[in-house]
């Protein structure tokens, strides 16, 4: 819809994208919100929920797992949690 209020056919451009975002950010009481938050939180969710790296690199659009790497906002305790999830077999020692 342009400014006049007629209705278009066709994308939006990226600047009506980022204008609406902000506009519905500032109103949900977010502060300042743009689009790249939006694709912050998707990542971190993904993340956050247990998907693994390559999945959400994929969803995200991204060639390499590198780039989605910067996403991981985890923390320490995500990595702890992970390490406790591999079992070692105990073996009695003389055996």
């Amino acid at each position: 819809m342009n400014k006049g209020g007629k209705v278009l056919d066709g994308a939006m451009s990226l600047q009506a994208i980022g204008k609406r975002v902000a506009v519905l950010g500032a109103r949900a009481g977010l502060g300042k919100v743009g689009p790249h938050v939006l694709r912050r939180s998707f990542a971190a969710e993904l993340l956050r929920a247990g998907n693994d790296l390559a999945v959400t690199a994929d969803l995200m659009g991204h060639a390499r797992t590198d780039t989605t790497r910067l996403y991981d906002r985890r923390g320490e305790d995500a990595m702890r949690a992970a390490a406790s999830t591999i079992r070692v077999p105990y073996v009695a020692p003389g055996k």
